[in-house]
């Protein structure tokens, strides 16, 4: 055999070099510069060099070829009818057979070591029941960490190390008892086609946002009161659920929380209902921020099998996605069946570990909750507020969003010409920082909601921020209305805010709609990611058709037209193609790259907004238009000799609703 080097390499895998004798196969397999890996999202084998195995191995989750791996694809290709994939798996086992395995295996394992030292013992090769490659909020594989807490916490195993784990039979008996509880794929993808199927998506994203806390207030609380148009949300949240489909097997999912004086007095075998949602989460390690002194209780409930209508996965339409919530209709009914003051839990991160102390373990019994007994005060109670005379003071703007709100009813809303407002506090410097353009500790957004969806939200921080969390925002693109210059409503209310709260400028963001008008571009089994995944509607417009989203003498783009047009006409450089897939044509313009991933590639479109950022001055941070709030009311014959000039905030709110939503430490927020 020749001398080994890239070019060699190359051969291999081009398919135009295959090895016969062993001894070949095994200088092949101890050769240390390029190692052969298995890419789970493309199905395909690369050779990778030395320096970039460890970012493939823990970021790309790529796995190292081995006789598991390889008989793994041997299942793939018996499985399937796909022409296309036969040949692809094909080509995978020629390349492996030039291979001697059991030697290729310890050389890529000590290659790793050997050129990356932070490796360690945490990789496997334990598949996840519940990945799939477009649900980017999980990864695909197990580390030993958890394979080993799951482990113990189910008592498969007792004492035992990622050293251990490198016995492949272990390992694999573990990975099989591991993942009996873990969801799988299907049953979540389901629960994600219901939503879509029944017209929820809106609701299902405002829950998990805002909804949660109104939702559940008005529930548990016979006190509080619900405005049709919410309690028609939660109607419909609840037919959601009750039509949703149950389960073929008995799943544990988890919740904790740090009081439990409601559930101290209970005793093994007693009931215990809830009359609001409740939330739970199907990963067992789960992990907020915690910023807390006192510990933590564990309450693990059991859902069996053959019950529907229990609860709903939302975690594909979420605000909050890896929270992998599970959401359990109201006033269900459970039976403690386990309680354990001295309750040892084993916990991937240690310092929550230590926070564990105690465990109730329920089962779910039933549920006949009536939704249609429910009623919502009249619509009509609400107050109509005359924005134009309405005067407010304060020493800052926060001051003036508390007296603001005095003209609110108790839940913070307010009618403009006939449309319904509310208004909530905001912190957007932990857990809900991502899901504001402002970051303060003491905001206020002023929204109008259509059928759950913000069809107007008003971001009051350091700046008026328009529609920022519809770049955010899932829902049924029919239930969109993005055409804020046909509304001079919506102009007049973004124009009387900044008066009243003191801005001189608004900024008007672009808004997002998800893939779903491709659905055609797509076969049948990728359809329902369609809908979770969003794109910039304005510059996809702008780059197909030349057509500008916006036209409003009041409204005007900063970035500039006139750099789309250069940007539209420039070739793509090899640097950024090389970062998409191979079969993508090398010449394309910005302009054909936009176009093409928009209307065929949706998986790669936060790839392609990170590629025009780098290119292009941040393009996509920069999606806004400028609203000239004082020019606008000065044409329209509003008074603007009195705007408050005056600082942000000198104050902390306090204020109730806003803490109990807001400063929630139990928010999983990486």
């Amino acid at each position: 055999m020749t001398k080994i080097n890239y070019e060699f390499i190359q051969k291999i895998f081009n398919r135009k070099r295959s090895l016969k004798k062993e001894k070949d196969k095994i200088k092949l397999s101890k050769y240390n510069e390029y190692i052969p890996m298995y890419d789970i999202y493309s199905d395909n084998i690369y050779p990778i060099h030395n320096l970039k195995i460890y970012y493939r191995l823990t970021k790309c989750h790529f796995r190292f070829i081995t006789s598991e791996v390889k008989q793994w694809i041997k299942n793939k290709m018996d499985k399937t009818k796909d022409k296309g994939l036969i040949l692809n798996y094909k080509t995978n086992l020629g390349i492996i057979e030039n291979y001697h395995l059991p030697t290729l295996e310890k050389t890529s394992y000590e290659t790793v070591y050997k050129y990356s030292p932070e490796m360690g013992l945490s990789i496997s090769i334990c598949k996840r029941n519940s990945f799939h490659p477009f649900s980017t909020h999980l990864t695909p594989y197990y580390t030993k960490n958890e394979l080993i807490k799951l482990g113990m916490n189910n008592k498969i195993v007792s004492k035992i190390t990622p050293e251990n784990l490198v016995d492949k039979d272990l390992h694999y008996k573990i990975c099989k008892l591991v993942s009996k509880n873990d969801i799988s794929f299907d049953l979540i993808y389901n629960h994600m086609k219901h939503i879509i199927d029944t017209n929820s998506i809106n609701w299902v994203n405002y829950y998990s946002f805002l909804g949660s806390y109104i939702f559940n207030s008005y529930l548990r609380d016979s006190k509080i009161r619900l405005s049709n148009y919410l309690l028609d949300g939660l109607k419909m949240l609840v037919n959601t659920i009750d039509t949703a489909p149950a389960f073929k097997d008995n799943y544990f999912f988890y919740r904790f929380i740090w009081d439990d004086k409601f559930l101290k007095k209970l005793k093994v075998g007693d009931t215990f209902t809830d009359k609001g949602f409740l939330s739970t989460t199907r990963d067992p390690f789960y992990s907020p921020g915690l910023q807390m002194d006192f510990g933590l209780i564990l309450v693990k409930i059991n859902i069996p099998k053959n019950k529907k209508g229990v609860g709903l996965f939302l975690e594909n339409f979420s605000m909050f996605p890896k929270e992998e919530e599970y959401l359990i209709k109201p006033e269900s009914k459970f039976k403690l069946v386990a309680k354990d003051d001295k309750f040892d839990y084993k916990h991937i991160n240690e310092s929550f570990e230590k926070k564990i102390k105690q465990k109730y373990e329920f089962t779910f019994v039933s549920n006949n909750f009536n939704v249609n007994k429910l009623k919502g005060a009249s619509d009509n109670s609400i107050p109509e507020l005359n924005l134009k005379d309405l005067n407010l003071s304060g020493k800052d703007r926060v001051d003036l969003f508390k007296d603001f709100l005095k003209n609110c009813d108790d839940m913070d809303q307010f009618k403009f010409k006939d449309d319904i407002y509310t208004c909530q506090f905001f912190n957007s410097t932990s857990s809900y920082k991502k899901l504001f353009y402002n970051e303060t500790e003491n905001g206020l957004i002023v929204t109008k909601y259509t059928n759950g969806y913000p069809e107007l939200s008003l971001e009051c921080g350091e700046k008026l921020a328009v529609n920022y969390i519809q770049k955010l925002n899932y829902h049924n693109n029919d239930n969109v209305d993005d055409n804020v210059d046909d509304n001079d409503d919506d102009k007049e209310v973004i124009g009387l805010i900044s008066k009243l709260f003191g801005y001189e400028l608004a900024l008007i963001f672009f808004p997002y709609k998800n893939f779903s008008e491709f659905k055609s571009n797509y076969k049948d089994e990728n359809i329902n990611f369609l809908y979770n995944n969003l794109y910039c509607y304005p510059i996809y417009l702008y780059f197909k058709n030349g057509k500008k989203h916006l036209t409003d003498k009041y409204f005007k783009f900063s970035y500039g037209y006139f750099k789309l047009d250069k940007i539209m006409k420039t070739k793509v450089p090899k640097s950024v193609l090389e970062k998409f897939p191979d079969d993508l044509d090398k010449k394309l313009s910005w302009k054909d790259l936009l176009v093409l991933v928009i209307e065929k590639h949706f998986y790669l479109y936060s790839k392609l907004e990170e590629s025009f950022n780098e290119n292009f001055d941040d393009l996509f941070n920069k999606c806004y238009f400028e609203f000239d709030s004082l020019v606008y009311l000065k044409n329209n014959d509003y008074d603007i000799s009195y705007l408050p000039n005056i600082a942000h905030s000198e104050t902390r709110i306090d204020n109730t609703r806003f803490n109990l939503i807001f400063n929630d430490n139990i928010r999983r927020i990486d």
